[in-house]
């Protein structure tokens, strides 16, 4: 009887080694799952281009916006003198932002078809 006892103690001692161990994995992958940069490490061209297409999207939409709301402003009076420049300041800024974001996606883009296709990086223009 003192046998069975201790065969059944070490039973429990693996089972509880085995779900330690496995809750260990489920948690470093649920860990993955939310960070960021790993996603990034893993799939960084995905995540670029997710990236370059949700700033677009946040771009159309605001200037959708704009539009509609400067419909509604043309019935009110507004100092231009003073709007117009900020607004040029701010329409700069975007565009330079939409540019950088292009670019850094097209380079990533390059490097990634390079390393895919091969030939590709030789038929493309120096940086």
């Amino acid at each position: 009887m003192g046998n069975a006892v201790e065969d059944i103690r070490t039973q429990i001692l693996t089972v509880r080694q085995e779900l330690r161990h496995n809750l260990d994995e489920v948690e470093e992958r649920a860990k993955a799952l939310v960070d960021w940069r790993h996603a990034y490490r893993s799939h960084s061209g995905l995540v670029l281009a997710c990236a370059a297409i949700g700033g677009f999207l946040v771009a159309h939409h605001l200037a959708s916006r704009r539009r509609g709301a400067s419909e509604a402003a043309a019935s009110r009076t507004v100092d231009y003198d003073v709007a117009e420049p900020v607004l040029g300041h701010i329409r700069t800024h975007v565009a330079d932002i939409q540019t950088a974001l292009v670019t850094v996606v097209a380079a990533h883009a390059k490097r990634l078809l390079g390393k895919w296709i091969p030939g590709f990086a030789d038929n493309l223009p120096s940086d």
